[in-house]
């Protein structure tokens, strides 16, 4: 039991709580959200991230990635609201320099304000 509660902090849910929040307060919303993260132990590829995602944030339009291309990545990106990077890597750093001149720290950003490129077509 100790140990559990100990590595609780490295554990994915944890993580995700850390920077959405816990939401259950708040009414289930239409708002689409777009994690970013490696695969490390699958957690993409699983769909565990965006069961989790959708568990903290208390939204029913939560997904997730872990490798794009750049020239279809904006595509993908506009058709959510939120983009929410779980874990910051060098491509990840890259993309976003290149296309928002931010350096891709962890946190969520909205796509709109984020973006200015990007077409968010209507809900």
């Amino acid at each position: 039991m100790n140990s559990n509660r100990d590595a609780y902090h490295d554990t994915l849910p944890a993580r995700v709580s850390a920077l959405t929040g816990d939401n259950w307060h708040a009414p289930d919303n239409d708002t689409r959200y777009l994690f970013y993260s490696s695969d490390k132990d699958n957690e993409v590829s699983s769909y565990e991230l965006p069961y989790v995602g959708r568990y903290f944030l208390f939204a029913a339009q939560v997904d997730a990635v872990s490798q794009f291309t750049d020239d279809a990545f904006m595509g993908q990106i506009q058709t959510y609201d939120k983009f929410a990077i779980l874990e910051s890597t060098p491509a990840i750093r890259a993309y976003m320099k290149a296309h928002a001149n931010l350096p891709g720290d962890v946190g969520i950003y909205d796509v709109r304000e984020t973006f200015p490129e990007a077409v968010i077509p209507g809900k």
